[in-house]
């Protein structure tokens, strides 16, 4: 783990936590090392968007299957069990 005072060892670890490649973490070590922020602004928040899009997709598949449990419990309630 990084010291507190070591930055760069915090923004490498910060970026492998969020699910970053090899690649995109030499890419955005290197806008930040060239002072090229915001450019690796953009790059953080399309991050960002594949995660969101990520948990909205699993958020939908939770949903699909809440909506097969209800609807066999509804029928174990009106059949009874089988």
């Amino acid at each position: 783990m990084p010291e507190a005072t070591d930055e760069k060892g915090r923004f490498y670890h910060n970026l492998v936590d969020i699910g970053c490649g090899q690649d995109m973490i030499q890419y955005c070590v290197r806008l930040k090392d060239e002072c090229r922020l915001q450019e690796l602004l953009i790059t953080l928040q399309r991050q960002r968007k594949i995660l969101l899009d990520g948990i909205h997709t699993e958020q939908q598949k939770v949903d699909c299957l809440d909506y097969l449990v209800n609807r066999i419990e509804k029928e174990v309630e009106h059949y009874g069990v089988l």
